[in-house]
């Protein structure tokens, strides 16, 4: 059960808030809320751009998530958007070769799959096949998948119904995780915010 901080408790760029509401925008969308769950994940962004700058990978695990957000709400070239943000940030911080790299470029095949557009999801998925097979290998499930949507992308363009269901967009973290990302950053804050710690509410009584 995830404690919720109340946002006045806090300075508006400390990142410990940002943190919080990350965690509400994935108790939204988890429920299916999707235009709340944005709004606070936008709030993350603005902060988190604040106090790690626009480079920083975490900023490309947000975008991210924002891209699977809009995504779910079918809004497909917005989506891709922000994960072309996410993968610039990405391969200037990791380079090509990385299992990150590989997911934002399913997530752009998915998200043109889902508007229509073929071709262009095959290339990304082909991409994404290439840095999956060499990372993580040829027969992960993950790489099964990948080569699965291939197929179906390849069949479409044959005028051929496709065999498998698609996988879905995949976030590059989960909300249990999100706090790690900050764990440097709390450190900067004295121990007044620690302190307010216990004061907030649950994300059971969020509507």
């Amino acid at each position: 059960m995830v404690m919720i901080i109340i946002p006045h408790l806090l300075d508006e760029t400390n990142p410990r808030l940002a943190s919080t509401y990350s965690r509400i925008g994935f108790s939204y969308k988890e429920r299916g809320q999707f235009k709340l769950a944005l709004t606070y994940f936008q709030k993350d962004l603005d902060i988190s751009l604040i106090n790690l700058g626009e480079s920083h990978p975490d900023i490309a695990d947000i975008y991210d998530i924002i891209g699977t957000t809009l995504s779910a709400m079918s809004d497909y070239d917005q989506a891709v958007t922000y994960y072309q943000l996410s993968l610039q940030i990405r391969l200037a911080s990791v380079g090509e070769q990385h299992r990150n790299v590989a997911i934002t470029y399913n997530n752009i095949a998915s998200a043109y799959y889902d508007r229509g557009d073929i071709d262009a999801a095959l290339i990304h998925y082909e991409r994404a096949l290439s840095i999956l097979s060499s990372t993580i290998g040829f027969n992960h499930p993950h790489t099964e998948v990948t080569r699965d949507n291939i197929n179906n992308c390849k069949r479409l363009l044959e005028g051929k119904e496709p065999l498998l269901l698609k996988d879905q967009e995949e976030d590059t973290y989960s909300k249990e995780d999100y706090k790690e990302h900050y764990d440097d950053y709390y450190s900067d804050y004295n121990d007044d915010d620690d302190d307010n710690d216990n004061e907030g509410v649950e994300d059971d009584d969020l509507q």
